[in-house]
């Protein structure tokens, strides 16, 4: 049966039985503290960005700017505070992931620090605009350099044009706004982090 609020009980029902409504608002009033209660689930978990698929539909809504900032913001909170975390092995080889150098956690550990509410202001709303200039100068910092790391800096231009397609990417870059070049930056740079290959590890 639905629970109605007491206040929408009439007062015939209140003198027909005074126990049922009271036991009625008793288990209202703790529905409604355990719902409070409640932790709301992490962007991963309600974007369910486990699974590959949906990371690369999260990645192609992104590029077109179709995602909410503060989704791209705990997103991307959420890949650096999981690289620093669960770093990949050293030794590994033929490999274009980034290395966790003492000068890129440094980095990234001040942007985690700074911003330690699970978000890093990269965006704001509406329509995923650029956030903090400061935030996105740190960030593009941590891209690969296309002299000393060829593959990966190739790599994350490729699947950018493979997820948003060569046309529009070339119609974006000669237009060349700046939520165009901030949005494409932190995507390159999540793929470069293992965004799609990864996902956000927990261990």
């Amino acid at each position: 049966c639905i629970l109605l609020p007491t206040k929408c009980i009439d007062a015939f029902t209140l003198r027909l039985n005074p126990v049922t409504v009271s036991r009625s608002s008793h288990r209202i009033s703790s529905f409604t503290a355990l719902a409070s209660a409640s932790p709301s689930p992490s962007v991963v978990e309600r974007l369910d960005l486990a699974d590959n698929f949906n990371r690369w539909r999260f990645l192609q809504n992104f590029l077109d700017a179709e995602i909410q900032a503060s989704d791209a913001n705990q997103v991307l909170y959420c890949v650096l505070d999981a690289f620093v975390k669960y770093p990949l092995p050293a030794d590994l080889s033929e490999t274009v992931s980034p290395v966790a150098t003492p000068a890129v956690c440094e980095t990234i550990q001040e942007l985690l620090s700074t911003h330690n509410n699970g978000s890093i202001p990269a965006f704001s709303d509406p329509d995923c605009r650029p956030g903090n200039a400061q935030v996105l100068e740190k960030l593009e910092t941590l891209l690969p350099d296309p002299r000393e790391n060829e593959d990966a800096y190739k790599g994350s231009w490729d699947t950018v044009l493979e997820l948003h397609g060569r046309e529009a990417v070339k119609i974006n870059e000669r237009k060349a706004t700046p939520e165009w070049k901030a949005i494409c930056m932190v995507a390159r740079l999540l793929i470069y982090f293992d965004f799609m290959t990864r996902g956000v590890p927990t261990s």
